[in-house]
């Protein structure tokens, strides 16, 4: 007997002796072979074939939604033609929704591939029974391939429909199809996607939407005016309810109609706006990247916190409200994180939509003259090139130019004669400002304003010596990012409008030294000193660290405030940005009351500004600045700067204790009844003695140059002020070599003015001359 072999069993097992194996025919094996190659081309064409209208609709512009740092929504941007277009994704979209659409528009979405056969047998059929159309086949990628590509309708129109779903279908997932549909299919009313359809038909959020609106809403885009819900309501409701009974749980009609008398009753939607300035200029400067992912710039989120920005906004409409009697109608706020540069407040106007009052003008970046609040980068310059905290300076009578004279005046016109440079700062005196000026140079104070932000490039060559008090214009931006250089070690934070990782940023330029910022930082936060030129202010008092600055500029037609705690530093601007006068002495408090209010609701008392780093404490006299014990009875303690220190005590006190002033001050001292001392006219000579002589016109200067008021006649109410201090039984004054005065000095003489050179010389006893100076009085 023969075996056969074991792979013949194996090949032959469970199949009847002699019976060979089937074939498949080989014209079908061809066929098979086409169709698959006919397939796999079309597939291939389908997915790599260029669809421009595809491309060309996702960079499509989208509305985008303002918000600030906590997600709270500021702006609904429209587009250009007034449609709101918003993106929601996916995930974040009511399940109730997507139920909706998926239960009226295509049930089968995610079982075909595009284009449902089974729902083209379908209507055909139902179309054909009711010899009428009653029923689309078009499937929810269809509406979307129609949305992307229109057409004019007709088999030609359907087919390239068809033919664009497959093409749609190879491309993209059906979640991001169901995602790209739900956000772009429009609604009428100028709406485009559910979260702007929301908004326009039930006046909410997208997420707040009850399953029954979810139903409504998935049949405006059939046809928008068929189904408008204030004509048409009897339609809408008939199709929402069999949409709602396809829905998972089904929707019963009753709530339907209710949902429906909502919508019905609401009135058109207009959109809402919060921080407008600030909300319109984010999205100037940051335009749409059109090439990114739409989820990643539908939404602009920003550092502004609307909590911040509504404080803000009450207390800048409260404070206009009450000098409204003085016509005083715009104000603006800016308020910045300390420790990120970040933007908090920003209000541009107080009332965007008073056109008015120009209420749409962005008065944080209009230019306007500060006033004194410049005066602390002056003093900050000063103590960089050598100056102290300690420093006498002047408070007297002054005529400043070699050109041009500039006659400064403090805001209470008096004079307080020898002051320290810190009771001149804290106490916001303009003498002594304009004085430091045309000492440290005029151009050199540009550069330094220039290095901490200011845009004054086109104002450096009209700049002169009142720049001290604030005669350039510039703005609140400016101005309140350069005061977060005292606690930035000296320089200025760049501003943050969109949140930014690391640490906060600075401009370039450095204003001054950490420790310069530090002393500066405490002069303005130095009550005491101000009692000088504000008495008890008890304003500017706070329970945490704090420190100000005030300002007023063109007869009180802008008022400023500048203030900081630890945690923020706010700056306001007030006046009429039309350029009305105001009426009445609107003062700096007004501004100020603002950013105190401010301060109190978002600083803590447990909260403390930096260390002043690298500097020494002494003590010093609080009238002379110099150098006294501990137990003087006018000892104060004042800081200085690596390599500097208070001068001695040279301020000799009289018989009856009495400070004796410098020659300079004697004017000052006579009409305060306080006594003075002459000092050498030159090096090397003797005063105090009886057989000493010596003289000097300290006013008006050598060069000065005076130009009449054109109003009146020259020798009316138009005289010069001459000042003579020095030693001696008498002097005398010649103008011209004239006599016009002797007397024994300190002496004041007026003179009238009259046009031309002229040449004072101070002559003593024997004839020889002490002093001489020009001056011109133009036309």
């Amino acid at each position: 007997m023969r075996y056969r072999s074991l792979n013949q069993v194996r090949t032959t097992k469970g199949r009847p002796p002699g019976k060979r194996p089937s074939a498949v025919p080989p014209p079908l094996i061809i066929l098979l072979g086409l169709a698959g190659a006919v397939a796999i081309t079309l597939y291939g064409f389908a997915r790599f074939s260029a669809f421009p209208e595809l491309e060309e609709f996702l960079r499509h512009p989208l509305s985008r939604d303002v918000l600030d740092r906590r997600g709270r929504v500021l702006y609904r941007e429209d587009l250009h033609d007034g449609t709101r277009r918003e993106w929601t994704p996916l995930e974040e979209i009511p399940r109730g929704v997507v139920q909706a659409f998926i239960a009226g528009e295509d049930q089968r979405f995610f079982s075909h591939r595009g284009v449902d056969p089974l729902a083209a047998i379908r209507a055909a059929f139902q179309n054909l029974r009711e010899k009428r159309t009653i029923s689309g086949a078009s499937t929810i990628t269809m509406q979307l391939a129609r949305i992307i590509a229109p057409h004019g309708g007709g088999i030609r129109g359907k087919a390239l429909e068809s033919w664009n779903a497959l093409r749609l279908e190879t491309r993209l997932k059906k979640q991001d199809l169901l995602e790209l549909y739900l956000n772009r299919i429009p609604f009428g009313r100028g709406a485009e996607g559910v979260a702007s359809a929301a908004m326009v038909y039930f006046g909410r959020p997208l997420e707040t939407l009850s399953p029954p609106q979810a139903a409504l809403l998935s049949v405006f885009p059939r046809s928008p005016s068929r189904y408008n819900p204030q004509n048409h309501p009897e339609g809408l409701q008939e199709a929402a309810v069999l949409i709602g009974r396809r829905m998972n749980p089904p929707q019963v009609a009753a709530e339907i109609q209710a949902a429906l008398d909502q919508c019905a009753s609401l009135p058109r939607q207009t959109g809402t706006i919060r921080a407008p300035h600030f909300a319109l200029r984010v999205l100037r400067e940051h335009p749409q990247d059109t090439t990114a992912p739409p989820s990643s710039r539908s939404r602009l989120r920003t550092t502004l916190d609307m909590s911040v920005q509504q404080t803000a906004e009450t207390l800048a409409a409260s404070a206009l409200a009450e000098a409204r009697d003085q016509r005083l109608q715009n104000a603006a706020v800016l308020v910045i994180e300390n420790s990120s540069g970040d933007v908090l407040a920003y209000v541009g106007n107080t009332d965007f939509f008073d056109h008015s009052r120009g209420g749409q003008i962005d008065a944080v970046r209009i230019r306007r003259q500060p006033g004194s609040t410049l005066k602390p980068f002056l003093y900050a310059l000063a103590l960089e090139q050598g100056y102290t905290a300690a420093s006498i300076l002047p408070d007297i009578p002054l005529a400043l130019g070699s050109y041009e004279t500039y006659i400064p005046r403090n805001f209470d016109h008096s004079f307080s004669g020898p002051v320290r440079l810190r009771e001149a700062l804290a106490s916001s005196l303009n003498i002594p400002a304009v004085w430091m000026v045309s000492r440290l140079g005029v151009g050199t104070f540009v550069d330094q304003l220039v290095r901490l932000g200011f845009d004054l490039e086109p104002q450096r060559t009209s700049a002169g010596a009142g720049i001290a008090l604030g005669s350039v214009e510039v703005t609140l931006e400016e101005l309140t990012r350069a005061y977060t250089a005292f606690i930035n070690n000296g320089r200025a934070l760049e501003l943050r409008f969109i949140p930014g990782q690391g640490p906060p940023e600075s401009l370039p330029g450095r204003g001054c030294s950490p420790a310069t910022a530090g002393i500066i930082r405490d002069i303005l936060g130095d009550a005491p000193s101000r009692f000088r030129g504000f008495g008890h202010y008890s304003l500017l008092r706070t329970a945490y660290p704090s420190f100000f600055k005030t300002g007023t500029a063109n007869q009180f037609s802008n008022i400023w405030a500048v203030g900081a705690s630890p945690e923020i530093t706010v700056g306001v601007w007030m006046g009429n940005v039309h350029g009305q006068t105001v009426q009445g002495l609107t003062g700096s408090s007004v501004p100020a009351r603002v950013v105190v209010g401010i301060l109190d609701h978002f600083s803590s008392p447990g909260s403390r500004f930096p260390e002043i780093p690298h500097v020494q404490e002494r003590w010093i006299s609080s009238i002379s600045g110099g150098e006294v014990s501990a137990d003087d009875p006018y000892a104060v303690l004042e800081y200085f700067l690596p390599g500097t220190g208070p001068d001695p005590d040279t301020w000799h006190r009289g018989p009856a204790g009495e400070v004796l002033y410098p020659p300079e001050y004697a004017p000052w001292a006579q009409d305060h009844r306080l006594a003075s001392r002459p000092t050498p006219a030159t090096p090397g000579s003797t005063w105090g003695k009886p057989d000493s002589t010596w003289g000097r016109i300290t006013h008006p200067n050598n060069g000065a140059q005076y130009f009449p008021d054109p109003y009146l006649k020259i020798d009316e109410s138009q005289a010069l002020r001459i000042e003579i201090v020095g030693e001696g039984s008498w002097l005398g004054l010649y103008k011209n070599s004239v006599l016009i005065k002797q007397a024994s000095p300190p002496f004041r003489v007026h003179q009238p003015l009259s046009r031309g050179r002229h040449i004072l010389e101070l002559k003593d006893q024997a004839g020889e001359v002490l002093d001489r100076v020009h001056f011109h009085v133009g036309r």
